[in-house]
């Protein structure tokens, strides 16, 4: 049984073609078969059309015509399928910009270069009992836009009845992308007035042939596109002439084995996830500088916003300094304060969280000047080297010198844990010395409360903070994981204990 494999259509851009002198001075005619679903246009004396495109134009919202894609132009259609736009409201033209850029591109590739015009009469294909109001506007279009010299108008069907020499009676079954006509013929003459309409086409049957398989094959359901339903529909089915018959013979098993069409769809590989650990390292420094560089513009943007407020409160101060009341007042209300000690605990507080601003931004600029470059060792693989260099004799000695550096670390934190604890009882020394200075502070009465403004205040906020030394234990903590990680690295029996301690907690 063969396996058919999927064409890819990929259209291919169409040429400019020359302009002959022959055509242009004769003033060839030019037949344009405007279908729903193709265009073709070319010179009345030649066999064959010189352009055959989709009749349809691709458009972003918000660019320029010209930047407009059309017919052939569309390399793959289905990636800019929710962009396609076309002229057509079932078989009838509606939207005569879109059938204005279809214009433009068909004069344009055959070669016209006549300033202002298209010398050359037109033969036009339409619809069965096109609308005179549509016929209306597309002369307008044809005249007023391309000032062409005569527009004839036809059927595509009739024309193909009479090309094949059919000049007595038939029957026309005219199949489109979006009805299908059937028109009587009597006498080399139609019947329109017999003629019927059946609103069934191409699209529907390749819709319908699309919904078939996403339902049948849902795990394909993204591979089967509305352009491969398209291919399937025109050349892997056929019309039956007898259904019922046709049914029964696909019920048969052998029948349906034999004939049945198996189709592979394209192997698309997936992607490589498996990055090196390097690029995806440096893919994560990249995101962290990225994200601390917005950090910073926001908080210099905050810092200049919060000086230039306190600039303002500062020159209020001085309007209170002046004796000028009735100023003075105006400008809380500006600000929405409402007395002189609101306006000293605004400035108050903004000349704190300047200060803390400006110390954090400090801090950044002094760690992005010691931050390790790409090429730059491990910070474990350097603290390791720095403890190696210094003499202690064999290993045990050198891992007993780094056991006690991680003893005295544990300690130091142990330490601010306790005073911690300490702290939030009632009863304790470093609770009773605590309350000691905040009665301290609370007895020294001064004209206006500028605690926090002097760099020993901020020492005593830290004697009597509760969370005292919390923010300062990052440093130590990093250097307290350091130093295990060279444990277990070198210590079998530090990474034993570490192991039994984690079942444990398990």
């Amino acid at each position: 049984m063969p396996i058919f494999n999927i064409k890819e259509v990929r259209c291919i851009a169409d040429v400019i073609h020359p302009y002959s002198e022959a055509v242009r001075l004769g003033r060839v005619p030019i037949v344009v078969d405007n279908g729903s679903s193709q265009c073709r246009v070319g010179w009345a004396i030649d066999d064959e059309p010189k352009l055959v495109f989709r009749n349809v134009v691709a458009k972003q919202r918000g660019k320029k015509e010209i930047e407009a894609q059309v017919g052939n132009d569309i390399g793959n259609i289905e990636v800019v399928r929710w962009l396609l736009k076309t002229q057509f409201d079932r078989d009838v033209v509606t939207q005569y910009d879109v059938q204005e850029q279809i214009f433009d591109y068909a004069f344009a590739h055959l070669g016209i270069d006549t300033h202002g015009c298209v010398d050359h009469p037109i033969v036009i294909t339409e619809t069965l009992c096109n609308p005179n109001y549509s016929r209306q506007l597309m002369s307008e279009l044809l005249f007023e836009g391309y000032h062409v010299p005569g527009i004839a108008y036809g059927i595509d069907s009739l024309f193909s009845f009479y090309r094949n020499s059919h000049k007595g009676d038939g029957i026309i079954v005219s199949c489109g992308n979006q009805v299908t006509h059937v028109i009587p013929v009597l006498e080399g003459l139609p019947r329109f007035e017999h003629g019927r309409r059946i609103n069934v086409g191409g699209s529907q049957l390749t819709s319908f042939m699309h919904r078939l398989l996403q339902l049948k094959y849902p795990g394909h359901f993204s591979a089967i596109t509305l352009s491969r339903a398209e291919n399937f529909v025109h050349e892997h089915t056929y019309v039956a002439t007898n259904y019922a018959e046709e049914l029964a013979r696909w019920a048969d098993v052998d029948y349906y084995e034999e004939n049945v069409h198996k189709i592979q769809l394209p192997f698309n590989p997936l992607p490589v996830v498996g990055a090196s650990s390097e690029a995806l390292k440096e893919r994560r420094q990249q995101q962290i500088k990225r994200l601390q560089e917005m950090n910073a513009k926001r908080r210099e943007e905050k810092l200049a916003a919060d000086e230039e407020k306190l600039r303002q409160l500062c020159s209020i101060r001085e309007i209170l300094e002046d004796d000028d009341e009735d100023a003075f007042n105006r400008a809380l209300q500006e600000f929405g304060l409402t007395s002189s000690n609101d306006l000293l605990e605004a400035i108050s507080k903004l000349k704190v969280i300047i200060g803390r601003t400006r110390k954090k931004m400090s801090n950044e600029s002094k760690e992005a000047e010691f931050q390790p470059s790409a090429n730059e060792e491990p910070k474990t693989k350097r603290l390791c080297d720095e403890l190696a260099s210094k003499s202690h004799g064999d290993l045990d000695s050198w891992l007993g010198f780094i056991r006690q550096k991680r003893q005295e670390l544990l300690d130091s934190k142990a330490q601010r844990r306790q005073r911690r604890s300490d702290m939030a009882k009632r009863r304790t020394l470093a609770a009773q010395e605590r309350m000691k200075i905040i009665s301290e502070l609370a007895a020294d009465r001064k004209k206006e409360d500028n605690f926090g403004q002097n760099e020993d205040d901020w020492q005593v906020y830290k004697t009597i903070n509760r969370e005292a030394g919390d923010s300062d234990s990052e440093e130590e903590q990093e250097k307290i994981h350091e130093l295990e990680q060279i444990l277990r690295e070198n210590d079998p029996a530090f990474a034993k204990e570490n192991a039994e301690i984690g079942r444990a907690h398990v």
